[in-house]
């Protein structure tokens, strides 16, 4: 079977963005003292924006200030579909605005699932947001029946 009886489909930004708003969960990509490092991290999107939360370390050291990708995905391995959003951009530390701090963190609301404070906020301005959708192919019964 080749990969020709898969269907690929390109989905829109709003599509992304879409997929991105409803998950909570994904992975960051950054490049530390030259090796290529993925993290998983609990997220929020605001607007164009990945915001999560870390503490001082690797993490926030490669991401600050650098290039980084995001991703999340989908996938049905007995139906062979899935889909994936990846973001480009840079990632910054927030700095709050003290006045405010605690509004804007209930509005993000990220709740990272490993225990610890994750005092530092960085965000991933999204630069380009590609993702595609793979519809697989058909179910072994169902070719064979249909010969």
């Amino acid at each position: 079977m080749g990969s020709d009886q898969n269907i690929y489909h390109q989905l829109s930004t709003r599509e992304c963005l879409d997929l991105l708003e409803s998950h909570h969960f994904g992975r960051i990509a950054l490049v530390d003292d030259g090796r290529p490092l993925i993290f998983p991290v609990n997220y929020a999107v605001s607007g164009e924006t990945i915001v999560f939360r870390t503490d001082t370390g690797t993490k926030f050291a490669a991401a600050v200030l650098a290039p980084v990708a995001f991703e999340i995905d989908g996938t049905d391995e007995a139906t062979q579909t899935g889909w994936s959003v990846v973001v480009h951009g840079t990632g910054r530390e927030i700095t709050w605005d003290p006045a405010t701090h605690a509004r804007q963190m209930r509005e993000l609301d990220v709740q990272p699932w490993v225990p610890g404070e994750r005092v530092r906020w960085v965000e991933i301005v999204a630069e380009e947001v590609t993702g595609r959708r793979i519809q697989g192919r058909k179910p072994f019964e169902t070719m064979y029946n249909n010969w």
